[in-house]
């Protein structure tokens, strides 16, 4: 087994944070089991105390304000979400590396190791490693590579391809700057590039002059991207919004094959356990939000949904097709649905979505190890 010392290592230095996705679910794929194993969230709460009791200077070099529960507005887990997790069987999740490139990975939340790599702290040291190497003192002499050339793709499925762009940027001890303009068609603002949404990706102002050498181009437009890695952190556009404490999310594509009341079967029997009642659906389909009323009497109207009004019957082409400050109001509109889904306590979707995988990076960075409840039975993360 290799360390944790040495994994986090891998994980900075070579991708920021690799996830390897494509669940398996499937009685014949994981095992349950039935007793209860006790989530002692001792390195979070001290971790919650060391951050109660840190200086304003400790933490200065982060952008935007920060406290025990809220790094960059997304809501780390806390106390409750472990009181969840304490209720929820243990359950072997196979995770499928890419054809021939890597390891299968078993995830369970009851095992030690699950529970270290994806811990709280673990998020913290890779922020601030990630934020020192992207800001440095003096830009002067540094290696540089320029992003451009972004995927003509789904929202999801860009946010991939510019992450394995920044990752690949880091692996080779460069600082990923994006081009002005960039030509994002997600981009809203002048500079048409993942700063209009995110967090500036440097402090260091764009090289004018590209030698090949200390300055290159690195294109964005895998097309295939086949290491998923965590996505940028939310900018200042960002909302408070108080989300609900136990929540469940979904997300349910309208080509999706199963019915809404497949993925009620699938966390029904856990939501109880933990008293989850609370629902929150995504989908660009609004029959999907009809249907719930149908679906909520099966289980004997136990569910409350919430949802937030936005556009819907919105697909990439569709998208492609409004004028530019139409399309940015709808790209925050993503936006808020990325931010609640990430921090509800459970989620449901179906991982052959870029979309899906996005959220289900997000909650592992996050420190939410709940497996991710999908109707689907093999997934790889080469989609």
């Amino acid at each position: 087994m290799v360390s944790k010392l040495v994994r986090l290592t891998i994980l900075l230095t070579s991708a920021v944070f690799l996830f390897i996705l494509g669940v398996l679910f499937g009685s014949n794929l994981y095992r349950r089991k039935e007793t209860a194993r006790i989530f002692q969230p001792s390195i979070a709460a001290q971790l919650d105390l060391k951050l109660q009791s840190m200086k304003e200077d400790s933490v200065k070099s982060f952008p935007v304000a920060y406290n025990s529960t809220h790094l960059w507005s997304m809501r780390l887990a806390d106390k409750d979400h472990y009181r969840i997790v304490n209720l929820v069987p243990c359950k072997d999740v196979i995770y499928h590396a890419h054809r021939g490139t890597g390891i299968n990975e078993t995830m369970n939340h009851c095992n030690e190791k699950t529970r270290e790599e994806f811990s709280v702290e673990s998020t913290l040291q890779a922020q601030q490693w990630i934020f020192n190497h992207q800001n440095p003192m003096n830009c002067q002499n540094k290696r540089f590579a320029i992003i451009h050339r972004y995927a003509w793709s789904g929202f999801g499925s860009t946010v991939h391809q510019i992450v394995w762009a920044l990752a690949t940027a880091i692996g080779h001890d460069r600082i990923a700057v994006y081009q002005k303009p960039g030509g994002w068609h997600y981009g809203s603002c002048e500079w048409s590039n993942p700063d209009c949404l995110f967090l500036p990706i440097s402090n260091c102002s764009v090289p004018t002059q590209i030698d090949g050498t200390q300055v290159i181009r690195l294109a964005a437009d895998i097309d295939h991207w086949y290491k998923p890695a965590y996505p940028s952190v939310f900018q200042k556009r960002s909302f408070n919004c108080t989300c609900p404490k136990r929540c469940c999310s979904i997300f349910r594509s309208a080509i999706d094959r199963s019915s809404s009341s497949e993925y009620f079967d699938l966390f029904d029997a856990d939501a109880r356990r933990a008293q989850i009642s609370t629902v929150y659906i995504n989908s660009e389909d609004d029959s999907v939000f009809s249907e719930f009323e149908t679906v909520n009497k099966k289980y004997g109207g136990y569910y409350k949904l919430i949802r937030i009004k936005a556009e819907k019957n919105v697909v990439f082409m569709t998208l492609m097709g409004m004028d530019t400050n139409k399309r940015g109001k709808i790209v925050l509109e993503f936006l808020a649905d990325l931010y609640i889904e990430a921090n509800a306590d459970l989620h449901s979707g179906t991982l052959t979505s870029n979309w899906c995988r996005l959220v289900d990076e997000m909650r592992f960075v996050l420190g939410k190890m709940l497996p991710f409840y999908t109707p689907e039975h093999v997934y790889h993360s080469d989609m």
